[in-house]
């Protein structure tokens, strides 16, 4: 288990990575394409629950930043770490109910995945970071 109390995110890449997501599920969505949503859930895996440094749509996220010369805004990283761990459940649900032929129900995780991710990457506004804290606030 990583020491999460010190570790720092840029929120400008936080953004890009979420404006990412948002595009490829919506593209997914509208391909009707399971490779995409499978692609996210690895991509969310390996932001929420490893330390490799080969997610794609961080590594393009950052490539954007530094060309973009976006706001540079360190946060405290526990809170997006659950999200992207919260994507990555709902990214799997969505592959495991096209798989059991569950597609209204697949459809409700997509919506809900594409609000989460709009609402980050163009507001600024973290609805895992909120279940985080209300989480935190029950739990401790």
């Amino acid at each position: 288990m990583r020491n999460n109390k010190k570790i720092q995110l840029n929120e400008g890449v936080v953004q890009l990575v979420a404006t990412e997501v948002f595009f490829l599920a919506l593209i997914g969505t509208y391909w009707n394409s399971i490779f995409l949503f499978a692609l996210l859930t690895l991509d969310f895996f390996i932001r929420g629950f490893t330390n490799l440094p080969i997610s794609l749509l961080k590594i393009g996220a950052q490539f954007l930043n530094a060309k973009l010369l976006t706001k540079h805004k360190m946060v405290f990283a526990p809170p997006k770490l659950f999200a992207a761990r919260i994507g990555c459940i709902i990214c799997f649900g969505i592959v495991v109910l096209y798989f059991i032929k569950w597609p209204l129900l697949a459809s409700v995780l997509k919506i809900v995945l594409l609000n989460c991710a709009f609402l980050e990457g163009f507001f600024g506004i973290c609805m895992g970071c909120y279940a985080y804290q209300i989480l935190n606030t029950i739990t401790f």
